[in-house]
């Protein structure tokens, strides 16, 4: 009879499943209401008797899974008895959380799961000139499919540009204007839309060396990128980025950075190569009207209400938001390269790793337990997060 182990939930960070045959130890499990239930890889290994390892559920149904970069296996949340077994020749579930450099759209790395998408910018983009840096979004309805490739083929297609550019040419401006918002990703055709604005900022949680006279270090874009983890269920990347001059010295910034099916945050962990003494790290996001800013030092998170590009649209509110490991010095405005944003100031010492959360909420995104319609909600879900990552 194959062990069966029992998953009890809580928002605590270590559960157990217990053996059900009686006189075993239990294994040790992080799960909780905002990470997915894991496990070492090697352990479950070891109780199903085989190399690769599937999941199932207290009725024999397979529960989806996946073996991460660093040795351990997560699988779908939910409550139950569970049980490690070889896996079955030919499965493959469903992608959720994924991600891949668009080369298209100029050396783009972006990534999703069921709720909420990302990119951060390339080399290509850098090469040609402009200053962006910070992370941008992707608003994403409740589809139950991956929907960035849909979203970069129509926005990069050369045929769709070619007959935009001809219909400019013949002077047919309002029917090139219409052709545009037929493909262009900056527009909901059902899926969602890239309808926040990032340029030479933060943007939607980045973080950057705050110098001595207190102006922010930005790498600007990443130099490479190796992805770790792409689906089904964590993608997982490593970001180098492009050198950058901290106190005459070089210094290169590392970034790893996670998200889980389920989640509307990103874990990222940071640290600096060449780095010669302690600084203090700014992490925030663009603010782009006066919209208030819940920032909460002591509860380690703050949020904010963008209003997108088009706040005149119906492309509704979307609600950003940052959860800190440790507590950090203050949160503050910080004006830099013409732009706002809001930060939370953090204590950094050469050689540590700096972790931290960040993600958003759209208002008109999914619905089942991940669309936040009041900034109060979203508040919740971020003090709960901080909560759980203590």
């Amino acid at each position: 009879m194959k062990k069966l182990f029992f998953l009890f939930f809580s928002i605590a960070c270590v559960m157990s499943l217990t053996s059900c045959s009686g006189g075993k130890k239990p294994v040790r499990i992080a799960y909780s209401l905002y990470s997915l239930p894991e496990v070492d890889y090697a352990r479950a290994s070891k109780q199903a008797g085989a190399d690769d390892v599937a999941v199932f559920d207290s009725k024999g149904n397979i529960v989806p899974s996946q073996r991460t970069h660093d040795g351990k296996l997560i699988f779908a949340n939910g409550r139950g008895a569970y049980s490690f077994k070889p896996a079955q020749a030919g499965y493959m579930p469903d992608s959720v959380a994924w991600g891949r450099i668009f080369p298209e759209r100029d050396d783009d790395l972006a990534w999703e799961n069921d709720n909420v998408a990302f990119r951060a910018y390339g080399p290509a983009i850098q090469k040609r000139g402009e200053k962006l840096y910070g992370y941008d979004l992707f608003c994403k309805r409740a589809t139950g499919h991956p929907v960035l490739e849909t979203l970069y083929a129509g926005q990069c297609s050369g045929e769709n540009w070619r007959k935009y550019h001809q219909l400019r040419k013949e002077g047919k401006t309002d029917e090139a204007k219409a052709l545009e918002k037929s493909f262009t990703y900056h527009v909901d055709h059902g899926l969602g839309l890239d309808c926040y604005a990032v340029g030479p900022t933060l943007g939607a949680g980045a973080t950057a060396v705050v110098l001595d006279d207190g102006s922010l270090a930005f790498p600007w874009c990443y130099e490479s990128a190796e992805i770790l983890d792409n689906g089904p269920l964590r993608f997982t990347v490593h970001f180098t980025m492009s050198p950058m001059e901290v106190d005459g010295n070089t210094v290169v910034e590392h970034r790893i950075i996670s998200l889980d099916a389920g989640s509307n945050l990103n874990r990222t962990e940071i640290w600096y190569e060449g780095m010669q003494k302690p600084h203090l790290l700014a992490t925030g996001f663009v603010l782009h009207d006066d919209a208030p800013v819940t920032a909460n030092v002591a509860g380690r998170y703050m949020s904010y209400i963008d209003p997108t590009t088009d706040p005149a649209s119906a492309d509704g509110k979307i609600f950003v938001g940052i959860v800190l490991k440790k507590k950090p010095v203050e949160m503050k405005e910080i004006k830099a390269n013409g732009m706002r944003d809001f930060a939370a100031i953090s204590k950094y010492n050469p050689g540590d790793r700096f972790v931290y959360y960040w993600g958003f909420a759209w208002e008109k995104g999914p619905l089942a337990g991940s669309s936040f319609p009041t900034l109060n909600a979203w508040n919740t879900y971020l003090q709960n997060m901080a909560k759980h990552i203590k």
